[in-house]
């Protein structure tokens, strides 16, 4: 048997569990799937030209640099689900993510306490 310990976290929005995993913009754009990233590029350089800006393209903008409402409007219209289970997998780190339909339950796994017992010391 291997026992595995870990951090548990509990949220019940999308928002909650983007704070509760400390997801960065970068991340969350990886998550996505490629036509919603070039949409949500697409909107960015829309906005940025109903402003004057007619030098950027989707090409030349980084995900870093796209408004926080454009990025809320396409999570707020994304499978929770499905993009918190994607950006979990996206990760290096073992999680263990269960969803009853209203709570999302986070557990990243940290150590396996067998492993830890099985050591050899280092010379």
């Amino acid at each position: 048997m291997t026992i595995l310990a870990g951090d548990v976290e509990k949220a019940q929005t999308i928002s909650d569990c983007l704070d509760r995993l400390t997801v960065s913009r970068a991340e969350l754009f990886e998550a996505m799937d490629a036509e919603i990233q070039k949409q949500m590029l697409n909107d960015e350089v829309r906005d940025r030209e109903s402003v004057g800006d007619t030098e950027s393209t989707v090409e030349t903008i980084d995900v870093k640099d796209v408004h926080q409402d454009v990025v809320n409007e396409y999570v707020a219209e994304a499978d929770d689900y499905e993009l918190i289970t994607q950006i979990l997998e996206n990760r290096d780190q073992l999680y263990v993510h269960l969803y009853d339909g209203y709570v999302h339950t986070f557990v990243e796994v940290y150590q396996s306490l067998n492993s830890i017992q099985t050591l050899e010391p280092e010379n």
